[in-house]
């Protein structure tokens, strides 16, 4: 393996294959902002691939809104940790 492809290198953006491995990684890691900016790469070169409209965007489209709820839920949790243990 040649010193510039390690394994802990950031993905190419032209690798769709590598960006969708290492965003499922991430989210199986539960590290969500990573994972959610990785699926909107892959997105992204999907889209320009492919084309907006195609079909199979809708799957990595999913993933990212996932990832994104994930963050956001978090991020409210955080902001809000005084209502803890209350049902609202």
């Amino acid at each position: 393996m040649p010193s510039s492809q390690t394994p802990l290198s950031p993905p190419s953006d032209t690798d769709l294959p590598t960006l969708l491995a290492q965003a499922t990684q991430a989210y199986a890691l539960k590290d969500y902002p990573h994972a959610a900016n990785l699926y909107s790469r892959a997105t992204t070169l999907q889209a320009e691939q492919r084309g907006e409209m195609d079909p199979e965007n809708a799957d990595l489209l999913y993933a990212r809104g996932r990832c994104v709820y994930h963050v956001a839920v978090g991020q409210m949790r955080r902001g809000w940790g005084f209502l803890e243990g209350h049902i609202w």
